[in-house]
């Protein structure tokens, strides 16, 4: 006989045809209350366990929720974990001990300074096996090493809420540039330029600088996606970075065209503007970001189970029915979520717009630049730069040059951190993967742990 392997989808995310949505006069008390009903059901699954399960709570809706939803099932004081950061910009810590002291959660705060991130960041990359724009990920392995010390091994997360119900800026803004044509152009715009100002921090990061434009997507799905515009439109500042001789291979590159063409025209045709963007979200950052350097596998480097209960399917598949209208409705965010939750999310969290949880990038604090710049020294050196063969040295030091020129404006220094962090990245991942000898590195390691064939 012969063995047949074949390669077949085996779920994707399936909204509603736009005009299969209810109008905006439907009756939002079902849908808050399947949102509830639902993710009770998905929290108190995944506090199942023969070890005791911890939370991790920032400042959001997110984990606030999955909190006030553990403590309520379990009935006892939950052990609650908390990243907080040396910049009250970045810092969410004073919301999480208000939702802390609410549920008579088990507090344990872990507070960053500046250069703690860049120290660890050599070996958090070993462990994401990928770049890192930033050093949040060397956040959450710090603080899974602190969970993994207090003898806890498992964590309910609020990863993925974001992806339900609409709540990162860049949604908000499709939504008022695409979805809402029944708004006069005035008001539309005021919208707008409220968003900015409220995310003003994540400018170059989050949201683009300036609005960029891909003719592969606009071709595929009428428009171009918020969320992936800030880093499509990177590509001309990366290009000149790759070392001149690979450069060559990778002139005709489009990442636009690159990353629309692995997306599903079915799964796009039809759709309300909003869903087309989550969908786009869910098929690039919750893989390539959310799950990956920013959870599991910094995670799993500590031997810490992450359970994040938005991505239940069951839950998932009936937040994909939830309207557009009820996911932001007017400049409100994760509406049907706020909702569904109010009560039991403190007051001052309830009305709170969306706040993107990032560390504090390297142009805010002169300890961390000089962090940075410490690691350059190591990874970034004309030597290093050479020996690895994939960066272009004089382009590197061009680019840490108008890092520190004092009129390049804020967002653009977003971005060039963004920037730095991969190039450090990619030498970092060259040092661990091509230059180091890595079963000969397993072998003396094994041996020095008394393990045996």
């Amino acid at each position: 006989g012969k063995l047949a392997i074949e390669t077949s989808k085996y779920r994707d995310v399936k909204y509603p045809l736009a005009h299969e949505y209810p109008g905006d006069e439907v009756d939002e008390a079902p849908y808050i209350e399947g949102v509830r009903k639902h993710l009770l059901e998905a929290v108190q699954h995944r506090l199942t366990a023969d070890v005791p399960v911890g939370c991790y709570l920032s400042g959001g809706i997110d984990s606030c929720a999955i909190l006030g939803l553990s403590a309520a099932s379990t009935q006892t004081s939950v052990k609650a974990f908390t990243i907080g950061f040396d910049s009250s910009d970045y810092d969410e810590t004073p919301i999480a001990q208000e939702m802390a002291e609410a549920t008579g959660a088990d507090h344990h705060i872990m507070r960053l300074k500046a250069d703690d991130l860049y120290d660890h960041f050599v070996k958090t990359i070993w462990h994401t096996e990928r770049t890192i724009y930033n050093t949040l990920g060397v956040a959450k392995y710090l603080m899974s090493q602190q969970v993994h010390d207090v003898n806890y091994k498992v964590v309910l997360t609020g990863e993925g809420s974001d992806e339900l119900f609409a709540g990162y800026p860049a949604f908000r803004k499709d939504m008022f540039l695409h979805g809402l044509d029944h708004l006069p152009d005035s008001e539309r715009k005021a919208w707008q330029e409220l968003l900015e100002k409220n995310n003003k921090l994540f400018k170059g990061a989050m949201l683009a600088r300036e609005e960029f434009v891909s003719p592969a997507f606009n071709a595929k799905m009428g428009f171009t996606p918020s969320c992936v515009q800030p880093w499509l439109s990177c590509a001309d500042v990366a290009l000149p970075l790759i070392a001149a001789e690979r450069r060559a291979d990778v002139e005709d590159y489009d990442p636009g065209s690159a990353i629309a063409a692995t997306l599903d025209e079915e799964m796009l045709k039809g759709r309300h503007p909003l869903d087309r963007a989550q969908y786009v979200w869910i098929k690039t950052m919750l893989e390539g970001q959310i799950l990956t350097w920013g959870g599991d596998r910094v995670d799993m480097a500590n031997s810490m189970e992450a359970r994040p209960a938005f991505l239940d399917h069951h839950l998932a598949e009936y937040a994909f029915t939830v309207p557009p209208h009820l996911r932001i409705k007017g400049n409100k965010e994760k509406y049907v979520l706020r909702e569904a939750m109010k009560g039991l999310l403190p007051e001052t969290l309830y009305k709170r717009e969306k706040f993107a949880f990032m560390a504090p990038p390297a142009h805010t604090d002169p300890k961390k630049w000089q962090a940075v710049l410490k690691l350059a020294e190591q990874f970034l050196s004309e030597e290093a730069v050479t020996q690895a063969g994939l960066l272009d040295y004089e382009m590197v030091q061009a680019t840490f040059a108008k890092h520190e020129d004092e009129t390049v404006p804020i967002d653009e220094k977003v971005q060039l951190d963004a920037v730095i962090n991969h190039m450090l990245g990619v030498q970092i991942l060259h040092h661990h993967f091509v230059q180091t000898d890595v079963p000969a590195l397993a072998a003396t390691r094994a041996k020095e742990l008394g393990w045996h064939a």
